[in-house]
């Protein structure tokens, strides 16, 4: 199959930033960093790096800590950008999962042409514990709606083994998450192998979705 020079590629990094996530901030900070830096010389990707948590009234909090595009009045403008030296992330309140999620796949929807390919990869050292207004059913219909259109890739990174069991509640599939150590080393290691997953995933044609995003891992715990 041809490329289409004129598919873009989307990817859109969803961290939480919720405050357990402060006795690893700046290891997250230096693995988010490193993720910039592997993905944003290629012309035809799209990099949105956002964190969410929750604000005042325990409402859904969304901040953009990176993005290699300026969106001013709407409009679609590219902008050369370098990985800054500090991203601002400041983890605190709770962990409104489902809620971030399917604001990130508005956001995305808005973007995204028919002939371009999304990729959201979901990171989280947490439990869902504050979305409101949005059910885990509602979340998990319109992750399959979009997979099985042939051109949305969901990943998932989950702390310890809750990991495949809450990816494949929320319908992004076992398959497609990984489980990792709330330290230092575990979020390093982490956005790592995420990282190489995505740039495999940025090279390939899109003309068969990829039956797995992560490598091997342990069989998922049974339920």
């Amino acid at each position: 199959m041809n490329l289409d020079l004129n598919r873009k590629s989307w990817m859109f990094l969803l961290v939480d930033a919720s405050s357990s996530m402060e006795e690893i901030k700046k290891a997250t900070v230096d693995a988010l960093q490193s993720f910039i830096a592997a993905h944003i010389g290629d012309p035809n990707t799209r990099l949105t790096m956002v964190q969410f948590t929750t604000g005042r009234e325990s409402e859904l909090a969304m901040k953009v800590m990176f993005d290699t595009e300026q969106r001013p009045s709407g409009l679609v403008k590219r902008t050369t950008v370098m990985a800054p030296t500090t991203l601002h992330y400041q983890p605190q309140g709770s962990t409104p999962l489902l809620a971030a999620t399917m604001s990130a796949i508005d956001r995305m929807e808005g973007w995204i042409r028919p002939q371009d390919r999304a990729l959201l990869i979901i990171a989280t050292d947490g439990e869902e514990n504050a979305s409101k207004g949005v059910t885990l059913a509602e979340v998990r219909d319109r992750i399959n709606f979009l997979r099985r259109g042939g051109n949305w890739t969901f990943a998932f990174l989950g702390a310890d083994l809750d990991a495949w069991r809450t990816s494949s509640d929320m319908g992004v599939g076992a398959l497609n998450a990984l489980s990792w150590s709330p330290t230092d080393a575990g979020v390093q290691a982490a956005f790592a192998i995420t990282s190489e997953r995505a740039a495999r995933w940025r090279k390939d044609d899109g003309s068969k979705p990829p039956e797995r995003f992560y490598p091997l891992q342990l069989p998922a715990p049974k339920s």
